[in-house]
């Protein structure tokens, strides 16, 4: 006959259900601070609409949420991506809304190298995210051109890429804190979110 510590011992181990313990436990003190008054304002006003069944903030909440998270990680990926094709644009804005990013770039005259670093990096996020509903759409002007960047657009520092960006981490579970330009521009998006019926 096993032995208790023998069961446990080969007991396979279940990934899924430890996440599904931890969401468990996580509710339960969720539920506790609601019931102490103690949860912050945000999560306690989805758990009144859960309860509540106000299905429209629920699918609200969740579309922000979700866009705040891929438009951020797009940025990001974007901004690896011309790293890595080497692309050195002379200016850079981007613009954004719920389901894209706009990205207007001045290159120097007849540079091919980031010229085809800018197509190439919209097209690889393209791939990348085009199953979740968001895309890039690129902009290309060369000096001669003598154009300004949109006033629509948020201009970012060319010092921000292209090896900045590879040194730094951006979390996408805790609050945009900081300001960096994806941070700003992160925060936008979730302003513009309601205001680009077009999308």
């Amino acid at each position: 006959m096993l032995s208790i510590s023998g069961k446990n011992k080969n007991k396979a181990y279940d990934p899924a259900k430890d996440r599904f313990d931890d969401m468990v436990s996580g509710l339960r003190v969720d539920q506790l601070l609601l019931e102490t008054d103690a949860l912050e304002q945000r999560k306690a006003e989805v758990y009144d609409a859960m309860i509540a069944g106000d299905h429209n903030f629920m699918h609200k909440y969740a579309r922000n949420s979700s866009t705040a998270f891929f438009i951020q990680k797009i940025v990001e990926s974007y901004f690896i991506a011309l790293a890595e094709y080497k692309g050195l644009p002379r200016r850079l804005g981007l613009d954004l809304s719920a389901s894209k990013v706009l990205v207007w770039a001045e290159i120097k005259n007849d540079d091919e190298q980031t010229e085809d670093a800018l197509i190439l990096a919209a097209a690889k996020i393209n791939n990348e995210f085009a199953d979740y509903g968001f895309h890039i759409s690129s902009t290309i002007v060369e000096e001669d051109d003598q154009l300004e960047i949109p006033g629509h657009y948020t201009k970012v520092p060319c010092a921000f890429t292209p090896l900045y960006i590879l040194s730094t981490h951006i979390s996408y579970k805790k609050p945009i804190i900081t300001t960096s330009p994806t941070d700003r521009l992160t925060e936008r998006s979730i302003r513009l979110t309601n205001h680009h019926p077009q999308d």
